[in-house]
């Protein structure tokens, strides 16, 4: 498919890359607005704050803050470490880096709009493939991590929040599919939508 973003695309993602963003139905424009590019300098992996064996070539997809900023970059390793139940690791993210909601760019102005319908995802490839359908979304990182830990090391809820209008809205919750087979899932679930 060649679209008239394919220059700028080409030079920012590897053919792999590419392809893997369209097939999970993020629009040129999207992919252009949010920043994501390859990584397969370690040098700049590592000027990005991976460190170790979180230092692998992949796709960085830059953290969109609620009020508009990019707080750090996820590495999406192109051959992921796995962890000790042999699982494998899919997103990394920077040594100390605070939680916080992911908002695709073309969303922002509807964070606080109650009219607006808001799709809450785990995961910043469905929050771009709805913001590419014209729907407003927001990303957790993982299913628990709306909250965050504060400066005093507690769990609460993300500060991230406070740009986000929830009461009466029609607010949309797309897990995974894991939440059918995984308690731990559901159970986060329920947190948020009772939040």
């Amino acid at each position: 498919m060649t679209t008239e973003h394919d220059e700028e695309l080409h030079a920012r993602l590897q053919d792999e890359h590419l392809a893997q963003l369209r097939a999970s139905g993020i629009a040129d424009e999207v992919m252009l607005e949010r920043g994501y590019r390859s990584a397969p300098s370690s040098r700049y992996r590592k000027a990005l704050g991976f460190r170790g064996p979180k230092t692998r070539p992949g796709l960085l997809l830059p953290l969109w803050t609620v009020d508009g900023a990019v707080a750090y970059c996820i590495l999406r390793p192109d051959e992921p470490r796995r962890n000790r139940d042999g699982k494998p690791i899919k997103y990394e993210t920077p040594a100390g880096a605070a939680m916080r909601l992911d908002c695709p760019p073309r969303c922002r102005e509807g964070l606080g709009d109650p009219a607006v319908p808001l799709w809450i995802t785990e995961g910043q490839k469905k929050a771009d493939a709805l913001a590419s359908r014209d729907q407003c979304a927001i990303a957790l990182l993982g299913v628990w991590n709306w909250r965050g830990k504060n400066a005093l090391g507690g769990t609460t809820v993300l500060a991230d929040w406070e740009y986000v209008h929830l009461k009466g809205r029609d607010v949309r919750l797309a897990f995974d599919s894991d939440v059918v087979t995984k308690e731990q899932v559901q159970k986060a679930l329920a947190r948020l939508a009772g939040f």
